[in-house]
């Protein structure tokens, strides 16, 4: 199993190696977890990481948390809610480990931290 990750609040270094036909891209078989941040005026949520996330229509196998007054910038220091989402989603999709799916599923729900959470629950 393999893993792409990448450190865009955009989600754009994400989405685009999952479309890509060339090279070893194409193969990839992703179950992609959107972290969005409420208050990023580089690239608001609704323009980057829902219409990323709600475009996946054939992925059962998809989430999007979005931090509670964050900014684009939020990446940049030391962030409880991202470390645990990242952890959870890398360990249950990378490692197969089901222990991480009660983090995941069902959705926690919004809190101090997370103004947004969606997932189908597929997995």
């Amino acid at each position: 199993m393999s893993s792409t990750a990448a450190r865009s609040f955009g989600g754009g270094t994400i989405y685009y190696p999952s479309t890509t036909t060339a090279g070893t891209f194409g193969a990839v078989a992703i179950s992609p977890g959107y972290i969005g941040a409420q208050n990023d005026s580089v690239a608001p949520v609704g323009r980057h990481a829902i219409p990323f996330y709600n475009g996946l229509t054939n992925l059962s196998r998809k989430a999007y948390v979005e931090l509670r007054g964050a900014s684009h910038y939020a990446p940049n220091t030391s962030n409880t809610t991202i470390a645990a989402t990242s952890i959870s989603w890398l360990k249950r999709f990378v490692d197969d480990d089901l222990w991480y799916l009660q983090f995941l599923c069902p959705a926690p729900g919004t809190s101090t931290a997370v103004s947004d959470h969606r997932t189908p629950c597929g997995y």
